[in-house]
């Protein structure tokens, strides 16, 4: 009988701490990563500019051994939400992200007035010709991503619960290369702890805490590419050709 009623208790209790994880998760949100120029449409400039899709330069050692493993998908799924919310990130967020900065940067350079010849996967898909007529190739890099401090709580029946923080911090480079040399001949940086927007917020579970990190790059996105637009300076590029045809020179 005792056996019984401590049973019940442990159940009880464990439906009881059911229910509030269930309450304090909340639905994930979309993604949503769009962005319009401020700067009015300038008049077309002589300056030929490629674009190459962000770069990402960070993803831990635990992540890439995981990704690599037969029982990859396994693991994963054992692993707390601070290891499940990275490899969301790494795995889909992103991508989204390269794609999107892709684009919206290339809206930014279109409106201040550069030609824009193309944009590609990677530097090495430029052919030598192109090279010989691009004044600027320009390849965004970004390190940034969530920071996530978890707590795991086990319990019996209802098994492990997650509970933290989650925070997005780094940094976004833009360099301007001349292409045949492949000198960096401009550099611009942008720490996201610049932007204004470094929040730390809570989550139980790791659906909320995608929800959280989804929220939280909706935010930054935007503010993100509005100090990229302020950073371009069309008229530090046209200062700089001179450097560009000389290097031309030197390497054709």
């Amino acid at each position: 009988m005792k056996i019984l009623k401590m049973f019940l208790q442990m159940l009880l209790f464990s439906l009881m701490v059911i229910l509030v994880y269930s309450c304090a998760t909340t639905k994930p949100n979309f993604l949503n990563l769009t962005y319009e120029p401020t700067t009015a449409l300038q008049k077309e400039l002589e300056i030929k500019v490629a674009l190459v899709k962000p770069i990402y330069t960070f993803k831990s050692k635990m992540q890439e051994a995981i990704t690599t493993s037969p029982f990859g998908a396994l693991m994963e799924k054992a692993m707390p939400a601070d290891y499940k919310i990275k490899a969301k990130y790494n795995n889909d967020y992103v991508q989204r992200l390269r794609n999107a900065m892709l684009s919206d940067i290339e809206k930014i350079l279109r409106a201040k007035g550069l030609k824009i010849v193309g944009n590609y996967e990677n530097f090495d898909e430029i052919t030598f010709s192109e090279k010989k007529n691009i004044d600027y190739v320009i390849m965004p890099e970004f390190d940034f991503g969530p920071v996530v401090r978890n707590q795991r709580q086990c319990l019996p029946v209802v098994g492990c619960q997650d509970k933290g923080t989650i925070q997005v911090i780094g940094n976004l480079k833009l360099v301007f290369y001349e292409p045949l040399s492949k000198e960096k001949v401009i550099i611009k940086r942008v720490d996201l702890s610049s932007l204004g927007y470094s929040s730390v917020v809570e989550y139980s579970g790791y659906e909320d805490a995608d929800g959280k990190l989804i929220d939280l790059l909706n935010n930054i996105y935007p503010k993100l590419m509005n100090t990229i637009e302020k950073l371009i300076d069309v008229e530090e590029m046209e200062n700089q050709m001179s450097n560009i045809r000389r290097l031309k020179e030197k390497n054709y």
